[in-house]
């Protein structure tokens, strides 16, 4: 082996035998992508000497294969490493070129085209054989004998190899196709490194004979050919496959983490994590990260439900003897609501789908599955809950119940969604916008309705001790509140706005806990609504609009569920826009739609010695150091009333609500225990509302029954005077005036407006509402858009409502 920079001896001190000398110019014979070869054309003698020395290496060739053959017979399969030991007693198997800059060499041979990968070494040993140059005929008197074979060896063959350039002979179809390969100089290393070009093969010359090795140096190809040789297994055994166990589905976690993708380093990439949460900074930033990318997972959602191919989710058949008088869905397809009466009383029933005993297997397994994969982030906002309780319960169904049919995942995902969102049995109940009031009174005692088209009316649903504990501490937490058998009365409010007075345990309450949902409206209730019901007259609201644009305090008094507080969430959307409003309650009512708004609550102590305890005394007296414009207070029933009318005097606008009966009951609970407001300052109150709770034609409906104004106290006896206004005629269901209005001429006098001018004022306003009643405009959006426009350019908006255009003025500004 010559290094690529020494020189070898041969080349130094003896000239080339088979180099033959010609006196005809050398002839470029094109360019390489390596080297440019230089070519010497030859005489027709030389041509024939050249064909002698050929023939008599070939058969030198014939020779040596068969010693190969009778040495390999008795040897396994080693590779090509024995092979090229073998090779090293043959003279002249190498060619070695040495890589010159002045002279460059490259010789250009034929190589049989053999496929290493189909042919197996018996092929290959036969593969040596002679192959005649393409460019001389060899006759019988030319084949060398043995004794010239031996002679005609040389020691060693010249570093330079020649090419002659005389056409080739025409190739029969049954010769075996040739391809060219270029050799290149080969290295200390076993084989030869590929070119850059297509020529990655190694090849041996034998001075003349051209013959193809095989390269010790393997193809990416080869070898995973060898490979999946290897890994092949006999047909008979089964192939087994073994599941992902839990170290690897965390290894595979860690990778997606992380962020390594296929064929990056775990190593580097960890580093770069490591780096990146150093900082408490960038730890946090990359959590978000790693948070976005779980979310950005494909979405599971229900397959799609249609009742003429799956069938109905429900089963529902009429009891005997009873008439059902009305029917209608609360959540299409999964629950509706069945009214039916007997000769004794109505009943109201709520139906949901019915499972079988594997549908109630499958909704346990994968309620309990769902307790252990869902997490905090899964339900970050109320809006995102059902979606992401869909997408975990459909990979747990696909998962392990793959077969179900879709009315069956329609049922068990109802009863999830029920049980983990909603309000577990009472949902249909909750969801029901016809009721008004759910009471439970105790363990296995149906539960009571209030409805609105029917009253009082008993239902189907009623629970054992330890699912109604239960669902009592569920209510709570839903309300931020919590339950014990120590605390075991709580006032609390729900999420959509009911609210729910609960007890626990019968410690207290001696059939059993015991809960009662006051639901609140979802579409609130408005100016509008309360005239449709005839809970006030038109002239009633005009009256109230232009009292509270004016900062008229009002108490509005009454019984249980006569409507008091719906009043006032009503008659607040008069308040001026951008006025601040500050709001004080135990439990959350008031529901304002303003913007500027502060809601206050009241919150218990967190120990037995009250400390940390927030009390609407403490909440009356912050919210007089916020600067308000308007203090509302839920219900006055203690010593903040005294604050409350302390505000009053100081200037401050406020609205509030009291139980009492009649106007001389509000007076009464005023001035005596606990409240003890002094009598002086009761005239600081503008207007008291009282409204009441009855019947006309025998339907249950609320009513405001007086409305008074507070017009001071007598000089001579100290008491305190009154002005009724309006009053409501329970023969007729109309609302009567009584006289003038005491606040009305203060507002005048106030405004400076002339008697006209008030007039006008309160006569565009009744018809404003009247436009709006007529029109059917009664959300809270549109009223609240059309109070604030008339602030801003009353002129405007009677234009409108004369031209008929108000309701598309309202529309374009939302």
């Amino acid at each position: 082996m010559v290094s690529k920079n020494e020189k070898s001896p041969d080349d130094s001190e003896r000239p080339d035998k088979n180099m033959l000398k010609s006196d005809e110019k050398d002839v470029q014979a094109g360019k390489s992508s390596l080297l440019q070869v230089p070519i010497k054309r030859t005489s027709s003698e030389a041509i024939l000497n050249r064909a002698n020395i050929n023939s008599r290496q070939a058969d030198n060739n014939n020779r040596d294969r068969e010693k190969i053959q009778k040495e390999d017979s008795g040897t396994d399969n080693t590779g090509n490493d024995n092979t090229e030991n073998e090779n090293i007693d043959l003279p002249d198997m190498k060619i070695k070129i040495e890589n010159r800059k002045t002279k460059p060499v490259l010789k250009t041979v034929q190589l049989e085209n053999c496929s290493p990968e189909t042919e197996t070494k018996k092929s290959m040993k036969d593969k040596f054989a002679v192959n005649t140059p393409p460019f001389v005929e060899i006759t019988e008197t030319q084949t060398p004998t043995l004794p010239e074979k031996i002679e005609a060896i040389e020691p060693k063959p010249s570093i330079y190899a020649e090419v002659d350039i005389e056409p080739k002979v025409a190739v029969s179809a049954e010769t075996i196709p040739k391809k060219k390969v270029e050799l290149v100089p080969e290295t200390e290393k076993k084989g030869i490194f590929p070119p850059a070009g297509p020529h990655n093969e190694k090849c041996r010359d034998y001075e003349g004979g051209i013959e193809e090795v095989t390269s010790s140096q393997e193809t990416k190809k080869d070898k995973k050919d060898k490979v999946s040789s290897k890994n092949k297994k006999s047909p008979g055994k089964a192939k087994i496959k073994k599941k992902s166990g839990f170290a690897e589905n965390m290894k595979d976690l860690g990778r997606d983490i992380v962020g390594i993708k296929e064929g990056e380093k775990l190593s580097d990439k960890l580093k770069e994590f490591l780096k990146e949460v150093k900082t408490p900074e960038g730890a946090k930033k990359k959590f978000a990260e790693i948070v976005r990318s779980l979310k950005d997972e494909e979405i599971r959602v229900l397959p799609p439900y249609d009742p003429e191919t799956c069938g109905p989710l429900l089963e529902y058949e009429i009891p005997a003897g009873f008439i059902e008088i009305e029917r209608y869905w609360v959540e299409e397809p999964y629950a509706f609501i069945s009214i039916i009466e007997n000769v004794e009383m109505k009943y109201y029933n709520a139906v949901e789908p019915t499972l079988t005993t594997y549908e109630k297997a499958i909704l346990e397994r994968v309620r309990d599955n769902l307790e252990d994969v869902l997490t905090q982030e899964d339900i970050i906002s109320r809006q995102e809950k059902g979606v992401s309780l869909i997408n975990r319960s459909m990979r747990l169904l696909d998962q392990y119940y793959s077969t179900l049919e879709v009315s069956s995942i329609h049922k068990i995902m109802y009863f999830l969604r029920r049980n983990f969102i909603g309000y577990e049995r009472i949902n249909p109940l909750v969801h029901d916008p016809n009721i008004e009031d759910i009471s439970c009174s105790g363990i296995e005692i149906p539960i009571y309705l209030f409805h609105r088209k029917h009253n009082n009316i008993v239902t189907n649903v009623h629970f054992g001790e330890k699912e109604l504990d239960s669902l009592v501490v569920k209510l709570c937490q839903r309300s931020g509140k919590h339950i014990s058998i120590g605390e075991p009365i709580v006032d609390a409010t729900l999420p959509d706005g009911s609210r729910i007075q609960a007890t626990l345990g019968k410690e207290i309450t001696t059939r059993g806990s015991s809960f009662t949902i006051r639901k609140f409206k979802g579409d609130p209730i408005t100016p509008i609504d309360l005239i449709k019901y005839g809970t006030c007259s038109m002239e009633m609201m005009a009256y109230y609009w232009i009292a509270i644009e004016n900062n008229i305090s009002v108490l509005l008094a009454g019984g249980t569920a006569s409507g008091k507080t719906s009043l006032m969430n009503a008659i607040s959307l008069f308040i001026p826009r951008l006025s601040k409003v500050v709001s004080i309650e135990d439990t959350r009512e008031i529901m304002l739609h303003h913007e500027n708004w502060i809601a206050g609550a009241t919150r218990k102590s967190f120990t037995v010695g009250g400390t940390g305890e927030v009390s609407m005394y403490e909440l009356l007296t912050a919210a007089l150091r916020q600067r308000p414009e308007f203090i509302i207070v839920g219900e006055v029933r203690g010593k903040e009333a005294l604050t409350l009318f302390q505000a009053m005097s100081t200037g401050h606008t406020t609205y509030s609500t009291m139980h009492a009966s009649d106007v001389q009951t509000v007076v009464n609970r005023l001035e005596n225990e606990p409240i003890n407001v002094p009598h002086v300052m009761m005239q600081a109150l503008g207007v008291i509302s009282i409204q009441i709770q009855t019947y006309v034609n025998e339907k249950r409906v609320r009513r405001t029954n007086t409305i008074v104004e507070i017009t001071g106290l007598d000089a001579r006896s100290g008491s305190l005077r009154i002005n009724e206004f309006y009053r409501w005629d329970p023969l007729q269901d109309i609302f009567k005036r009584a006289g003038d209005s005491y606040v009305l001429n203060e507002i005048m006098k106030a405004r400076g407006w002339k008697p006209d001018k008030l007039f006008i004022e309160f006569k565009n306003r009744e018809q404003i509402l009247a436009y709006m009643t007529a029109k059917q405009i009664r959300d809270y959006v549109s009223v609240s858009l059309i109070v604030h426009m008339y602030a801003v350019n009353p002129q405007l908006v009677m234009e409108a409502v004369g031209n008929d255009t108000l309701s598309d003025m309202v529309l374009h500004h939302i």
